[in-house]
């Protein structure tokens, strides 16, 4: 693994009052064979109001990030940066509360093998969410397939990017207009036009949140940065009730959703030469 990728290294994002934390991914990282460098999340609870204002953009219609999403943001950017200074012509940004499969060296490998400075891989499982992927897949070891993505597809707990593309993030998040989840993966919110986004599947690193079979992390690690930002967003965010007649329109409409939602579903995967898929996890 080392000879092979030595061109590429770990990052994991890890707040400084999360200790049990840092420990599980000390652990875990070594025992898969990976090195990696701690990055020191910024605490979204610790800004002040002044530091919020700086990263939030001007009033343009869209609604504020809160604290917590600006400390995610921030968090990811400060392992951008890293990589951006580094030697490594490639990164792997983790965040800490996450397991990582047994072969996540040896897939790191294939893909390296083949790397150039517009890759860009989502390693992450974010169940239970399907995923639009292209049928030009390569293979991988362990019967794994990287395929690009054309879908939104959630988390930020697990991803490779390139140097150049970390310079190219950093110049392109200058301020915090949308959740760094968003930013990413979100095909609307992309910043990279012409980078293709790849997908590991099945996946090669999970949250605690998500692994009902595996329990990991302590009953007390308390819920990742990402969890309460989204949180936040959510009681921000929530539309107002349906009354009257919007209200009766949408019950009559319901048990036409299913349907529609896959005839749609099925147009954009035909539009986009792709096929959905469950974004599984394999140990």
């Amino acid at each position: 693994m080392q000879n092979d990728t030595e061109d590429l290294m770990c990052y994991y994002i890890n707040l400084d009052r999360s200790v049990d934390r840092r420990a599980h991914m000390e652990t875990v990282i070594k025992d898969r064979g990976l090195t990696a460098i701690r990055i020191a999340a910024c605490d979204g609870a610790t800004l002040t109001d002044a530091a919020c204002a700086a990263h939030r953009p001007p009033a343009s219609g869209k609604r504020q990030l809160s604290k917590p999403e600006i400390g995610c943001f921030l968090s990811h950017r400060a392992a951008w940066t890293d990589i951006a200074a580094g030697d490594q012509r490639w990164g792997c940004v983790f965040e800490d509360d996450i397991m990582l499969s047994q072969d996540i060296s040896h897939v790191l490998r294939d893909i390296y093998r083949s790397a150039d400075h517009t890759t860009f891989v989502k390693l992450e499982s974010f169940l239970p969410q399907r995923i639009l992927i292209g049928r030009q897949q390569r293979s991988l070891c362990d019967n794994r397939v990287l395929a690009p993505v054309h879908s939104t597809s959630d988390g930020t707990a697990g991803y490779l990017l390139s140097r150049e593309n970390a310079v190219r993030l950093l110049d392109a998040s200058q301020t915090c207009d949308t959740p760094v989840d968003d930013f990413m993966f979100n095909p609307a919110h992309w910043p990279l036009a012409d980078v293709i986004r790849h997908h590991v599947v099945p996946g090669v690193c999970i949250q605690q949140k998500q692994a009902e079979a595996m329990q990991f992390l302590p009953a007390d690690a308390g819920q990742s940065i990402i969890d309460e930002a989204r949180l936040a967003s959510q009681t921000q965010a929530a539309p107002p009730r349906r009354r009257g007649w919007r209200k009766l329109r949408r019950e009559v409409m319901r048990p036409f959703d299913r349907p529609v939602a896959g005839v749609r579903n099925r147009l954009i995967a035909w539009r986009a030469n792709g096929t959905w898929t469950d974004a599984t996890f394999r140990m």
